[in-house]
Parts: structure tokens; sequence; C-alpha cells
């Protein structure tokens, strides 16, 4: 195959050119599928358990922003369509082990807690158990090197580790439960909720569209949304897409220079040979579609090592415990996306060279030395 041969001619240009294309697409991979990540977690938070609707204060922009207070719960519980309601409180604080360690308070029944499978020790309430305790999650008791019978400081007080739990959810296996009222004072929200968990009586489509505009209408200050679609309500979520957006732009428009670089090298050292092919009676479009070829077997080669490295980037990052939240979330849509861009770097990369490539003159190409 003649674009192959040509590329073959310039082995170590081809080459950085192609890891030039995997690095734009792994950046895109990377960022892609870690705010996807994130989004699907905080999502699951509330999806894996019993609750219809979520609260949180309409026009937060950041669910750790979101404050409601706790006397809006005795006024939920008493609305007709409402058939329970807890609080929950989640925030994330300094360790004498982490820099940021995630923990959740909620009140006993909560449907918060229904996500969580205790495998050692004790759940979070029950009798007989010390006033500042803390339940672990598997992977924030590897994290901090805690088993039960430890304690963990947060805030003011030493919390006693009366158990451990595992959750699907990395976010918040990384993380701790506490007492309701003790996580408000680790979190600086006496008398707040970070968000309401709303249980209707009326669990339809229709007695669900119902319900919520009803709990909107009665309290303007909430936002009601169903647990799926919770991070639809903040707009930090949509500035997260926004800014993977920006790197993929950016990742075509510097990788297509990378591109644009080697070919437009290929069509000047090939000037002569450009001209024999069309003298000898190869048309424009041939000669077009033969630097379009060349940048899109880089394209190609590029893409999937750039969703490798990409991949490979997520996993190690998440392999430290600082990051044991993280997770990507490698959705078809998110590689689709990916291998799109590395053509979309052949296709802007060999734009301008092609362009120079179809203007060479077999007369003047043939003089040239």
């Amino acid at each position: 195959m003649l674009s192959l041969r040509n590329l073959l001619r310039r082995k170590v240009r081809t080459l950085l050119t192609v890891i030039g294309v995997a690095v734009g697409v792994s950046i895109v991979v990377a960022l892609a599928s870690v705010a996807r990540g994130f989004r699907s977690q905080v999502n699951g938070m509330f999806a894996a358990g019993e609750a219809h609707l979520i609260l949180s204060r309409r026009g937060a922009s950041d669910p750790i922003l979101s404050y409601l207070p706790d006397a809006l719960l005795a006024d939920l519980r008493a609305h007709p369509a409402v058939a329970d309601a807890h609080p929950v409180v989640f925030a994330a604080r300094q360790t004498a082990d982490l820099a940021a360690f995630v923990f959740y308070g909620t009140t006993p029944g909560s449907p918060f807690l229904e996500q969580m499978r205790v495998v050692e020790g004790a759940p979070l309430y029950g009798p007989g158990l010390p006033e500042h305790r803390i339940v672990l999650g598997r992977r924030a008791a590897e994290n901090l090197g805690k088993a039960v019978g430890d304690t963990v400081r947060i805030g003011r007080h030493e919390h006693t580790v009366t158990g451990l739990f595992e959750s699907a959810t990395p976010l918040v296996d990384a993380g701790a439960l506490l007492p309701y009222t003790d996580a408000q004072a680790a979190a600086g929200l006496d008398g707040k909720a970070s968000t309401f968990l709303v249980q209707i009586r009326e669990m339809t489509p229709e007695g669900l569209r119902a319900a919520e505009q009803a709990l909107e209408a009665a309290f303007p200050e909430v936002e009601a949304t169903s647990p799926a679609q919770w991070t639809d309500a903040f707009k930090e979520f949509e500035l997260a897409d926004q800014t993977v957006a920006v790197f993929t732009l950016l990742a075509v428009a510097i990788g297509g220079i990378s591109v644009m670089n080697t070919m437009l090298m290929s069509v000047f050292e090939r000037t002569r040979e450009l001209g024999v092919l069309q003298a000898i009676g190869w048309s424009r479009g041939m000669v077009l579609r033969e630097v379009l070829a060349e940048a899109l077997l880089v394209a190609t080669a590029g893409g999937p090592l750039g969703i490798a490295l990409g991949i490979g980037v997520v996993e190690a990052v998440g392999s430290f415990r600082q990051f044991s939240w993280i997770a990507g979330h490698y959705a078809p849509a998110v590689l689709l996306t990916s291998l799109a861009v590395g053509f979309g770097m052949g296709v802007v990369g060999a734009a301008y060279p092609a362009w120079r490539a179809i203007r060479i003159q077999p007369v003047e190409a043939l003089r040239y030395e």
C-alpha cells in the first residue's frame, strides 16, 4: 500500500506523530471518563436506595453547597404526597492521613443506608454503640489503615470505628458514615442538611411527577429531582461537561498541527514524486486521497493507542489512596468520541498539506530537487 510505504520511509517522524495523536486522544478519554464516572457515582449514591426524590437548595452550583434547614423535615413528613423523608449531610474534611476525606451522615431508616452492606462490626445505628462512632467504607479503611476498634479524628472529636461497610459506589466506599448530628458538627452545618431523601406515597411515573411539582410549589426554596438525574440540578456538572468539550477541541487542534507538520514534510519531500504521478495520469483527486489516506492511517494508529493510554492513566491515578474514589466510566459514547477525535486530528492535519499537494504543477515538480 503506497500510503503505508510512504509513512514508513520516516519511521521516527511517523511514530512521533502517532504518539502526538495518542496523547491528545488519551486526554479526552481521561477527562471524559472521569467526568462521566463522577456524575454516575454521585447519581448512584441515592439511586441504589429507595429514595424516590431528592430535594436540594434551588440554585446551588455544587452539591456540597446545597444547604436546607432541619426544620424542613417536619413539614416534608406532613405533606400529603410524602410517605417519609430523611436528611443527609455530606462533606469533605482533611484528616491526618488524607487531604480530603468524604463522610456522610443520615438518620435511622434512611434510604441512603440501603446501598451499604456491613461486612464487619456493627451498623451505624443499633443498641450499645458509643456516642461518637464511625463506620468506614472498605476503601476508606484501607486508605486510613484502620480497623474496627480504632479511632478516626474528624473535626473536634475522635470517632470510634464500630464497623466496616462495602458499597458499589467508589465515592461512598472511600468515605465513612457518621450519626447525623455528628456529621453536622464535623461539617459545620449545625441545624442544616445537605439534602433530603423523600419517599412518596404513589410511586408511579404520574405520581412521581405530581409529587415533584407539588413539593416545589409548597417549598419554593427546593428543587426536586429523581436520583438518576440529581446532578442535572447543579451547574458544576454542566461546567465539567463544557470543560471536557473545550479540551476535546484543543486536542483536535494540537493533534491536527502535529499531523499537519508530518504531512507537510512528506509533501515537500515528495514534490518530484507527486509531479511524476500526475504526469503519468494521476488526477488531483487521487493525489488528495493519497495524502488524506496517510493522515488517516496515522490517526487510526494513534486513536486506539490513545484510548489504552487514557484508560491506563485513569486506572493508575485511581490506585493511589488519595484518589481511590476515582472511577472511569468507559461508556461506548466516550470511546467512540475519542476515536472521532483521533480521526478529526487526521482530517484537520491533512487539509492544508493536501491543498498544497494538488496545487503542484507536474512540469515544475519535475525540475524540483
